[in-house]
């Protein structure tokens, strides 16, 4: 959490609003970030994993699969908690447990290596391969979650 205290940035609450404004209506949720090729889960804030953790890492299993299929990359799955440090505050974490988003995810787009400033500062050159990569890793992940129910976000 960054700011004076929780939902204290106009950004965080608009986005609150809008998902909350239709609570009940979603069934995904993803968040886009940079760095190191992560497809976060919840929970970032804890190491118990939540009760329907292996739908969620099934889901993200065909998106990071379409993802690879792009470039060769690939993406570790599972919560930040477990593939790199606890964090509280996580969008995927709220959007689950606050407005009850079955698929709620962070993905960390590449690069993979970096140090650390240069990798949340993606190269200009970069950004149409990322966007391939998001492009076909989200649709394969919404055809999928479609089979259940045609609604998300």
């Amino acid at each position: 959490m960054i700011g004076k205290e929780q939902d204290s940035e106009p950004e965080t609450k608009a986005i609150e609003s809008i998902i909350l404004s239709k609570q009940g209506q979603w069934d995904s949720y993803v968040s886009l970030h940079s760095y190191g090729q992560f497809f976060f889960t919840p929970w970032g804030f804890t190491t118990i994993l939540p009760s329907d953790f292996e739908d969620l890492v099934q889901k993200a299993k065909i998106a990071t699969n379409a993802i690879k299929s792009v470039n060769g990359s690939e993406y570790q799955i599972g919560p930040s908690s477990s593939l790199l440090y606890m964090s509280s505050g996580g969008s995927e974490d709220w959007v689950k447990a606050k407005a009850g988003v079955k698929y709620s995810y962070s993905i960390e787009l590449g690069p993979k290596d970096a140090d650390f400033l240069n990798g949340f500062i993606v190269p200009e050159s970069d950004i149409p391969i990322a966007g391939e990569e998001m492009y076909r890793g989200l649709i394969a992940l919404y055809i999928e979650l479609m089979k259940e129910k045609p609604k998300f976000l």
